[in-house]
Order: C-alpha cells, then structure tokens, then sequence
C-alpha cells in the first residue's frame, strides 16, 4: 500500500487534521444518513407534499439532475420556510446511537492520535466512536475557538464546521449561510464568525488536511474545500485525501487544491484497512493509544452545548460520499469607471499589454519570425534544462504545489537535499516548473531599473512561479517572502504579525540564481503594528548586505489593509538609502490589479511598471510534457485544450490520462478551475447588482454568439468591465488580434452547459 512519507510525518507529529465528509457517516449504516443527493431529493420530495411552490419542486429536480445542490437547498429553504426547514433536517440527522452500528471506520480515524477533527456532517457519529473527553465546538463560539490551539490528542476536539443538528442555528446549507461564513465581502459576512474564520487559517497555516468522506469527483464539493483553502491562501501544507479508486480527479485535486489523492479499491473495510495501515506506520501499534477509549458510551465533554447559537446560519451542505457538497464564494467588486485606458504600446513604462495566445503549433503560412521567435524561446527555456526539466512522470506532482515556498521539512524528518525530488516530502522542489529565463531576465531587468514591480496574472497563471524565478536570478538569497493573511477583517495587530512571523529571508532552493541558498525564517518578535514591520524589513536589508528584494506574493486579506501595506512598500522603495536598498516585486492576481487603479498616488501600487504574465507557449508545453514522461508530440492539442493557461496545463496532464484535445476539453468542462469560477463568477455579478449591460452573463452571451466584446488591451485592469474581471477569473484571453476570446474549449462548453440550465430553472 502506497502512502506518501510526509504523511506519516504529520501524524507522527500530530499535525494532521482529519476532514470528516458524509460519507463516514453513511457508513456506520445503510440508510440512516442521507446523501447529499438523497437529501435533496427528499427536500424536493417534502416540497411537494406540502403543496408548496410546485413549480419550484419541479425547478429543485432539474438543478439535483444537474448537480447544482446548493441552488436547490436554497429554493427548497425559500418555499418551505425555516420551521419546516429545520423539522426536515432534524428528522434525517438527529438520530440515537443504535445497538447494529459499524463504527469500525470511525475508531479507525481517532486511533490515528488527532488532537482536531473538522467536519462538514451535522450528525453525531464522530462522538459515538470518540474518546470520552471530547470537545465539540461550533462557529458561534468565539471564547472557545480561541483556544482550539490546546487541543492534544488526549483531549482532542470536534469542530462543526458547518453546524450541529443539535443546534439548529449554527447549521449551513443553503448558499445564504455559505456567505456569512466564507464571504470575503464585509457586507456580507456575518460578523459571529470572524473569529471562525481567523481561527481556521491559523489552525491549518502549518497542518495538513486529511479529507475522508468526501466526493471530491464533482467541482462542487471542491468548491467547498476551496473556502478553506482560500483562506490559507500561500501558508498551506500539502493535504491528503482517501478515494476510492477513479472517483476523483487527481490533476484537479492536486492542482487547484493542493490535494494529493490516496486511493483504495473499495468503501468499506479496504478504507478500513488503509486507515489502520496509515496508523501502524506512523505509531507502530495496532491498539488505541492509553487514555483514548473509543466507543466507551461515556457522555463527552461538549462545550457546543454550553449555549444556544443566536445570530448563526440556518443550514449547509454536508459533502456526501457520491455527491458534491458545493458552495458560493466571494469575488472582487469592480472598480469604478474611468477614463478609457491608454492604449498599452504608448506608456510601456507602466502598461503592458494582456499577453495575446500563442501559437499552437507551426500551421501552414507561419512567419519565419514567428518561427525564429519560438526557436529562440526553446534557446533560453533549454540554458537551465538541468535546473527545471526533470525525467520522470512521478517528478511532476511535486511542481504543482500552490507555492512550495510555504512548506518547512519537519525537525523529526531529519532530511537532506535529495527529498527535495521526493513528490511525497513535506520540501518539494523549489525548482520552477519549466525555466521562464527569456521574462525573467526581462522582467528582472525592469525591477532593477525602477526597483518595484508589478507581476500580474489570472488564476493558475503563473505570477508566483515566475517571481521566484525572477528573484533568485537578480537577488540570489536577499529575497523575503511576504504573504497576507487571508481574513477579510483582520486587525492592523493580526495582519503586520501574521507578516513577519511567516515571512520567509532567503532565495528559493533549486531555483536557478539561488546559488543553492535555502530558504530560512527570520527570527524576530512578531510586529504588532505597520511601522514596527517597516523597522523590521529594514533591519532584514541591513542584515541581508545592503540590499533586499521584497516579493508580495498573494493579495488576500483586506483590501484596506493590502492598501496600506502599499503605501509603507512604496516609502520603503523611494527612502531606503545605502546600506539598506529596497525594492519590491508584487506576484498578484485581481486584488493588486484593482489597487492600481484605486490606491493613492503613495501607494506601490500605483503608477508602478506592469507586467502580465505570458501563457505558455508551444514550447514551453512540449517542455513539460517531457518532464512529465508524455509524448511532446501532444503539446498542439493540449495548448488548444487549456489556451496556454499554466495552471490549466499542468491540471491537464497531471491526471495521467489522454491527452487529445477532446479527452482533455471533457475532463475541464467538469473541472473546478473552469465550471466552478465560471458560476462563481455569475453569482458574484448577481451579488453586486452589476448592470446587464456590464454583467458576465452578457459578455458570455455575446461570446458564445459570435459578437464582439470589448478588447482586453483597451480595458486594462478596468474591473467595471466583466471582460477584465472574466479574465483574472483564468476564462477569457486576448487572441493573436486582440481580440477577447473564451480562454478553451472547455470555457466555451461550460458556458453553453450555464446557459442551458439557467434556461430550465429560469
């Protein structure tokens, strides 16, 4: 049985966190708890037994056929009112231990020492199976997710992510309470849950998730997972999740979530089995542990009964074992208008144009120059072939980490160097995922000159990929690595804290320029306000001989904040003198695009040189289908599948599977980088009230007809515009003319798919 060695690592080191879906719980017994499907279905079934809305039934059947269950738990919420609601829920969730239970698989998990459990489940069955000191918390409890952090494996805790049965309040279902949770969105959020929130990117900044229960083989599901991932945005250890054979993803999952995919053959006992094997190999025992009785029937200590939630949610998707657990999530709101851009070749000191496709092949009637060109790009990718093209497919899956920067071996490891090429090591090659030397020396040239620097890219895009490469060829080891937390509210104390104690001094190991300098954290008291971190990066320069890069590689957390960390970069960039140099370069996505256009005049982000960040070319594709094993005779049809998107293509060929164009478009068309950010998208409009005429579903529509949009290179980073906000979504491109075209295929036929569901619930 395969299992990956970091894994056993964590759980040795207790820093594995169980994520229980509904799928342990339908395995305790057949029938007792529902699916996700069934649920609806009998929510459906509810509807119409109650003579309510007959036409929303029949709307609630056609969205369960189609998958899309957090709309229908919304209708059906909406029709039958929250006293029904509830009853239904309680009815299907509240139920007694039974005497004919199989908890087998629940004693399994908790013997494997974990001091947290979180879980999406409203039922009890985690405590049935438990140790008897059991804590349960739910999100409403702010005083007791405080300290979730004193949870030891003798003491372990429960947390209900998305609510309890007991209590009804603190249930989410429907896609109204997803957004008090998750919403990025301070209108919005639910205030009670902030410290939720904050709570769970601390907890999972240096864990790993271990996803059992869940169908992670529809989007939706993962769109769930991806709420917690977003909010561990850069600061996440690689996660596991236990499949049953061909029932995910694994480009997917890997790709988009950070996920690395465990199969066993069958549910049932061969889980069973993997669960003890995973136990035996991090403990060496085959017992439960002395002072963790499982099952022992005692009452568990529970604080989540202390109070009756208040101001909580009313209800939430479960994640069944065969059905998808999906979810909305928040999306940038556009910027206000302004004067139309300027076109990008007058002002190449500060615009530059949204990169245009490449070629997918040499087609009959190519330029010589356009020949030369991808020779001459195939020159500079081949100068560090040794660095970056490993042989191998099992050498591709440690390349697709979000930001590898973000991991630390354990001190128990005890590794050396070469686990860096182990895909299973908790230090995953550093190396980028193909060499980029033509723009790093091009961009890298710019950030010498005007010392700031903004590297911009949609999703799955690159910007981060490529700013390591940057920084190590220009700065070597006088690099650090800043990354903002994730929380919409976080306090100037949180945020500037947060900064400093995750922040990396150091260049990238194995990448090309590092020189072989590993990355190392600085060891300095946290800063608890902005001008504290300001004297503080400023002692890293002095320390650093005299000259320092300072690389902010996400944009998450508040905007107003990420606006005033902006202003303190800039002054740092213009006041630094010699001795202390500073520069900073910025490897952002939407966030950082909408500042330049709203920040002050003081801050970094405006009037800064902008560079978006190319596709991948034919080349490059062909290059990475060599380092993955494949044939590079497949780079045409997987450069037409993905528009070039790096993200897209890695997604495309980690999966192991065909690699022509349409096996290639039908696997994206379910997957969550396209159809799920394309409904995010539509609903994040809706939630604005963006007007028709400037709404994603109109420029969809006139995509989808053949019309034509507005140019990207003529809107640039404008966000009023959907065909800006499409494009930092991964789901539109500029051709080889300018012209605003859907990214792929794949793009193309969700789209077609939205359009016709939306036309038979309308």
């Amino acid at each position: 049985m395969s299992v990956p060695e970091s894994l056993i690592i964590a759980l040795r080191d207790k820093r594995v966190v169980p994520f229980v879906g509904a799928g342990v719980s339908m395995g305790v017994k057949r029938g007792l708890f529902p699916s996700w499907r069934q649920l609806l279905e009998a929510m459906r079934d509810e509807m119409r037994r109650e003579h309510v809305a007959p036409d929303d039934a029949d709307k609630v059947g056609h969205l369960i056929a189609a998958g899309e269950y957090v709309r229908a738990a919304e209708i059906g919420y909406n029709a039958l009112g929250q006293y029904r609601f509830h009853g239904f829920l309680r009815k299907r969730f509240r139920q007694r231990r039974q005497a004919d239970l199989d908890l087998a698989a629940v004693e399994s998990l908790w013997q494997l020492q974990p001091p947290l459990v979180i879980t999406t489940n409203y039922d009890s069955v985690l405590r049935w199976a438990g140790p008897d000191t059991v804590q349960v918390v739910a999100n409403d409890q702010s005083e007791e997710l405080a300290l979730i952090r004193e949870a030891r494996s003798d003491w372990p805790w429960i947390w209900h992510l998305h609510g309890t049965i007991e209590r009804m309040a603190t249930v989410i279902l429907a896609s109204a309470d997803y957004k008090r949770l998750y919403q990025r969105d301070e209108r919005a959020r639910d205030k009670i849950y902030e410290q939720a929130l904050f709570t769970l990117q601390n907890t999972l900044a240096s864990r790993s998730l271990l996803y059992i229960g869940f169908g992670l083989g529809d989007p939706y599901v993962l769109e769930q997972i991806s709420h917690v991932l977003d909010l561990t945005r850069g600061n996440v250890a690689p996660s596991f999740a236990l499949m049953k054979r061909g029932e995910a993803n694994r480009g997917d999952l890997w790709q988009n979530y950070n996920i690395q995919l465990i199969e066993y053959e069958d549910h049932g006992e061969p889980l069973i089995k993997l669960l003890r094997e995973l136990r035996r190999q991090a403990f060496g025992a085959d017992t439960a542990p002395a002072g963790n009785e499982m099952g022992s029937g005692r009452p568990e200590r529970s604080v989540a009964t202390t109070r009756d939630g208040g101001l909580a949610p009313k209800g939430h998707a479960m994640g069944g074992a065969d059905e998808p657990a999906p979810q909305p999530a928040a999306a940038d709101a556009p910027a206000p208008a302004r004067a139309p851009a300027q076109h990008p070749s007058t002002s190449p000191s500060t615009k530059s144009p949204v990169p245009a496709a490449d070629p997918c092949a040499w087609p009959p009637g190519t330029s010589d120059a356009d020949r030369t060109l991808e020779t001459e790009t195939a020159a500079n990718s081949a100068e560090a072939e040794d660095d970056s093209v490993m042989a191998g497919p099992a050498d591709l899956e440690k390349y697709l980490s979000a930001d590898p920067l973000s991991y630390s071996v354990p001190k128990s490891a005890d590794k050396d160097d070469s686990t860096a090429l182990d895909p299973s090591s908790d230090m995953p090659s550093r190396k980028p995922l193909i060499a980029r030397t033509q723009w790093a020396k091009e961009f890298g040239a710019e950030l010498m000159q005007s010392r700031r620097l903004l590297l911009l890219a949609p999703r799955g895009g690159g910007a981060h990929t490529l700013a390591r490469e940057v920084a190590a060829m220009h700065f070597g080891n006088r690099v650090m690595w800043l990354s903002p937390p994730n929380v919409p509210h976080a306090s100037e104390t949180e945020y500037c804290s947060w900064l400093s104690e995750t922040a990396h001094v150091g260049a990238a190991a194995g990448v090309p320029g590092a020189h072989g300098q590993a990355s190392t954290t600085a060891a300095a008291p946290p800063a608890t306000d902005f001008m504290q971190l300001v004297r503080w990066i400023e002692g890293q320069a002095r320390t650093r001989g005299g000259e320092l890069l300072v690389v902010l590689r996400h944009d998450a957390g508040p905007l107003a904040q990420l606006s005033r960390l902006g202003d303190l970069l800039r002054s740092l960039v213009e006041e630094s003198r010699p001795g202390a140099r500073i520069s900073v370069l910025v490897a952002g996505q939407a966030q950082v695009a909408k500042l330049r256009y709203e920040a002050l005049e003081t801050s970094l982000f405006s009037g800064a040189p902008v560079r978006h960040v190319p596709r991948f070319s034919h080349n490059e594709v062909a290059q990475v289908l060599v380092m993955a094993g494949r044939d590079r005779g497949a780079a045409a049809d997987v450069l037409q599948a993905t528009g070039g998107l790096p993200g897209l293509v890695v997604e495309a060929i980690a999966g192991g599977a065909a690699l022509d164009r349409e096996a290639i478009t039908a696997r994206l068309v379910r997957s969550s980088a396209v159809r799920a950010r394309l409904r995010r998208r539509i609903a994040d409009d809706d939630r604005e009230r963006i007007s028709p005429t400037r709404h994603a579903r109109a420029t969809l529509r006139a995509l989808r007809e053949g019309r034509e949009v507005r140019r990207l290179g003529d809107i640039e980073d404008e966000f009023a515009h959907a065909e800006i906000r499409l494009y930092y979504d991964g789901l539109v491109m500029a051709d080889d003319g300018g012209d605003t075209v859907f990214l792929c295929p794949a793009v193309r036929s969700a789209t077609e798919d939205l359009f016709v569901l939306d036309a038979g619930v309308v």
